[in-house]
């Protein structure tokens, strides 16, 4: 398996730029969590993340926050043809 987190910015902007991961893995599709600018996170702490019944799915801890490029939305529209 090619990731066994969510990618960092390094990641996220190579796949971005030329659909591969650092390793030079195809990967065509950034795997990023989005969340509203409201919400308060902070480096190094711990988020639940749960399902639409809120059945816990796992506890991930915060190691980077960044801005999605406005971009993304395009990226993915070309790859599966749609957002």
């Amino acid at each position: 398996m090619p990731l066994d987190r969510f990618m960092s910015r390094d990641d996220y902007e190579r796949v971005m730029a030329e659909m591969r991961l650092p390793s030079g893995q195809l990967f065509p599709v950034p795997v990023t969590l989005p969340v509203s600018r409201d919400v308060q996170l902070t480096l190094d702490s711990e988020i639940a993340l749960r399902d639409s019944r809120n059945d816990l799915l796992a506890v991930m801890r915060i190691e980077e926050i960044f801005d999605r490029s406005p971009d993304e939305a395009l990226l993915l529209w070309l790859v599966r043809g749609r957002v």
